[in-house]
């Protein structure tokens, strides 16, 4: 528990610190969505990667697509109700991040992401990138200054320490509450500080929504790519309980992009939908 509590104490304040930097001295659509979900969703990242190689494969997979269901309803969900309704500047990476997960849906049919998945994931991450890149662009960046570089790295550093103390207890817990619980927890631990973000600062700004956006995509796809590809093969032992979870995500957001505006009954209406999802893990 000790490490738990480290490690989010640690991520939440990298995190909460480099979210406020970003939002002063990044002001693009196309870096929120491309560039920063890279730093934000790191301990997914490296945790999913770390079970995976410890040959939890469920927890692996749980700990992604429950990452991802966790940040739409954080982001949506909470910080709808608690800064009010939300209008949705960036509809199409929305989309696309909603649709991209059906690849994932579609490689996942035979209940293993091989190696080669995992290359076919990341050609889908990469395609949504080229896209926001070409529709919303990047800042104009005047040089890096050692002060930029030595952040980035620091903050990367730190999240690497804090995703392994997360897979530490998380791998503490399989014994006790299954593989498929672990997943669950591991999330919501990872995914705190995506909550912190997006409590304070909200969702209403189409640098924070393409920012949300991008995370999602990260934690669909790209943390199972990379977790496969290191590991060669994840093996998913409940197919049907991914699909229902991914499914249920996915409709949601469909959904309440639909019209550009989420209200705070759809609000209600994701946070429900994220307690159903987590009754499939019984």
């Amino acid at each position: 528990m000790l490490e738990a509590i480290i490690g989010l104490i640690f991520a939440t304040i990298l995190i909460y610190v480099f979210g406020k930097l970003s939002e002063i001295e990044y002001p693009s659509e196309g870096y929120m969505f491309t560039v920063y979900p890279w730093l934000t969703t790191a301990p997914e990242t490296i945790s999913t990667t770390i079970y995976a190689l410890k040959g939890y494969h469920t927890t692996a997979i749980a700990n992604s697509i429950y990452s991802a269901t966790f940040d739409f309803l954080v982001a949506f969900g909470l910080a709808t109700l608690v800064h009010g309704e939300n209008e949705v500047k960036t509809v199409d990476l929305g989309f696309l991040s909603a649709l991209s997960v059906l690849v994932f849906l579609l490689l996942d049919f035979d209940a293993q992401i091989t190696r080669v998945d995992g290359f076919v994931l990341y050609a889908v991450l990469f395609a949504l990138m080229m896209y926001s890149i070409y529709v919303y662009g990047l800042p104009s960046f005047k040089g890096f200054r050692g002060f930029d570089v030595a952040r980035v790295l620091t903050g990367l550093l730190g999240l690497g320490f804090s995703s392994f103390l997360f897979a530490k207890y998380v791998m503490d817990l399989i014994p006790y509450v299954g593989e498929m619980i672990a997943g669950v927890i591991s999330a919501s631990l990872t995914s705190v500080p995506d909550m912190v973000v997006a409590l304070i600062y909200g969702m209403t700004t189409p640098y924070s929504q393409s920012q949300i956006f991008g995370c999602i995509a990260h934690d669909f796809v790209e943390n199972i790519a990379t977790a496969s590809i290191v590991a060669g093969l994840i093996v998913d032992a409940n197919p049907v309980a991914t699909f229902a979870v991914v499914a249920t995500t996915v409709a949601m957001m469909l959904v309440t992009l639909s019209h550009g505006r989420i209200t705070k009954f759809e609000a209600i209406l994701i946070i429900i939908a994220y307690i159903v999802a987590s009754l499939f893990i019984i």
